[in-house]
């Protein structure tokens, strides 16, 4: 199982006793956040790569509760959702419900003006909000519920200074900070 776009190959095995083993290869000059979230979202584990050949992760689910749980492998431009069932006997690995989920891509450009791209193949409704350094919508943006964006925002009229670009798709979250 491999990511598109130059993610690097990555594999979930079932192992005795309720373990898996998540193998991500060539990962190199990139860095990599792996997470075990529960059906709520609650997140178990978290830990951030960089700059490895290959990240072997072994995980002990035994003491887990019944229940649905998701390994996430997160790159600069991806997340590979990888869920799991865990029964009070054994683990299940959800193949068919493998997905990628594609993060928005923003490049601040000279002048105030920066470019939004996003590929939403789910066409979950997206919303786009500039907060300042205190917190405040500055700007929202309603995108609907398209495949695919791609805009050119002008914040040239705002004060100069830092502001944090958040898409929220879906029932998810992405955050990038920007300076003007």
């Amino acid at each position: 199982m491999s990511f598109a776009n130059g993610f690097p190959f990555v594999k979930l095995t079932k192992q005795e006793n309720k373990n898996l083993t998540l193998r991500i290869a060539a990962i190199k000059s990139e860095t990599i956040r792996i997470t075990l979230k529960d059906d709520l979202g609650y997140m178990l584990f978290s830990e951030q790569v960089t700059d490895k050949n290959e990240v072997l992760k072994r995980f002990d689910l035994a003491n887990l509760n019944a229940g649905n749980y998701k390994i996430e492998v997160e790159n600069e431009m991806n997340v590979k959702v990888l869920p799991i069932k865990v029964t009070r006997t054994d683990i299940e690995i959800v193949e068919t419900d493998f997905a990628v989920l594609y993060k928005p891509y923003i490049k601040m450009n000279e002048g105030g003006v920066f470019d939004f791209n996003l590929l939403n193949l789910d066409t979950e409704k997206t919303t786009v909000l500039i907060l300042d350094d205190k917190g405040r919508v500055v700007f929202k943006d309603y995108l609907g519920a398209q495949s695919e964006y791609k805009k050119r925002y002008d914040i040239s009229q705002l004060e100069k200074g830092n502001y944090s670009v958040i898409v929220n798709k879906g029932n998810r979250s992405f955050e990038k900070p920007i300076a003007h």
